[in-house]
């Protein structure tokens, strides 16, 4: 992985902290929709903003998420957790904090296994 993508990567773990310090005090603010504030779409992503461009057989190839499990979009990771929890169940605490903390474990593994 070169500087950059590592780079982009602390940035992507730096991102959904942010998302997780916003779950926590949504909760304790007492918001009905935990969701608030939270963002979890390629815009947000700061790997996404650099990878996720040029024709479909492009997309990700250079991501780091990509390199791990050969998916477009995030697919197959915790992400997709993220996701359902905020379409389905954006009131739910404990699977809030679940899903955003499982995708900082795996962002955290992709780090710990990068080499120069």
């Amino acid at each position: 992985m070169n500087k950059r993508t590592k780079k982009l990567l602390l940035d992507a773990i730096q991102h959904w902290h942010e998302n997780l310090d916003m779950l926590i005090l949504n909760h304790l603010s007492g918001e009905k929709d935990l969701s608030t504030d939270i963002y979890m779409n390629s815009e947000a992503c700061p790997l996404c903003v650099e990878y996720l461009r040029g024709t479909k057989e492009t997309f990700c190839a250079l991501c780091p998420i990509f390199a791990k499990t050969e998916c477009l979009y995030c697919e197959d990771t915790p992400f997709d957790g993220a996701g359902v929890w905020m379409d389905e169940t954006p009131s739910d605490y404990e699977v809030g904090y679940k899903v955003i903390s499982a995708e900082l474990e795996f962002l955290y593994s992709l780090l710990s296994t990068t080499h120069d």
